[in-house]
């Protein structure tokens, strides 16, 4: 029983090292996206969730929190002490898992954030082409309405002023450029 309980405390040594290297593959994620907001790649997120989500079940395997520490693993011990530790060591990792968790919850939030707001500003520049193109539209057309009404009346089949002459049509240019 003191040998397994010595291999089992070797084995909850490992979760907590575990642990702080992926804070660090987070800490470095969000620095990155700092840096480079829109370069930075995603699947660290993803891969750092599936490992946490790894670890926790390995730890949750073995944990016994209904159990007493003496009797939570083997029996015939002589000391207590080993027990305790190996489960000082099991809630000390799994409260780190838990703040693992929660950075990861605020990085995966930042991230949605981004995405959103990035969303936001291309809908924005959108927003902002289609008003250039209507009011371009807008003044072809209300460049181009009177003149199209004033050559639609010259060219009528009615008596026009200086229909025939040059200087008729003279008339009508001069008054398509001042309509315009």
């Amino acid at each position: 029983g003191d040998l397994a309980t010595l291999v089992l405390h070797e084995l909850v040594l490992t979760y907590s090292s575990a642990a702080r290297v992926m804070l660090s593959w987070l800490e470095q994620w969000e620095l990155d996206f700092h840096r480079r907001y829109d370069k930075t790649e995603r699947h660290t997120l993803i891969d750092v969730r599936s490992l946490l989500a790894e670890l926790e079940e390995r730890l949750r395997a073995i944990e016994r929190p209904e159990a007493t520490a003496e009797d939570s693993w083997f029996t015939g011990l002589t000391s207590e002490k080993w027990p305790e530790r190996v489960q000082r060591l099991m809630e000390r990792s799994l409260k780190d898992l838990e703040s693992i968790h929660g950075t990861l919850r605020a990085s995966l939030d930042l991230l949605g954030v981004h995405a959103t707001a990035q969303q936001l500003r291309l809908a924005q520049d959108q927003a902002k082409g289609q008003e250039r193109l209507q009011t371009a539209l807008a003044l072809v057309t209300s460049v181009l309405l009177v003149p199209t009404f004033i050559a639609g009346t010259f060219g009528a089949n009615t008596e026009v002023p200086g229909q025939g002459k040059w200087w008729g049509f003279v008339v009508m240019v001069i008054l398509m450029v001042i309509g315009a």
